[in-house]
């Protein structure tokens, strides 16, 4: 089976990639993760493991607030677009 992974060129490029530019950082975030999830994970459980330890952080920011957002629709089976 084909591995998800991105390749090395792509994950540098994201990383050089302007945040102020296209995507927000909590989606940038997000795909990342997702991106990086095993291929035997159930992304909607992963992501409510996810929603619970960003729920423990003091003092969460709003790209915190944003990308449990993104996991709660990815946990409930919405449609992210």
């Amino acid at each position: 089976m084909a591995s998800h992974r991105p390749q090395r060129d792509m994950a540098i490029a994201r990383r050089d990639r302007n945040p102020h530019r296209g995507a927000s950082q909590a989606l940038d975030i997000f795909l990342s993760w997702l991106l990086w999830l095993p291929d035997e994970a159930d992304p909607a459980i992963a992501a409510r493991t996810e929603i619970d330890r960003i729920d423990r952080l003091t003092g969460a920011n709003a790209t915190a607030a944003e990308l449990r957002d993104l996991l709660h629709a990815l946990s409930q089976g919405r449609g992210l677009n």
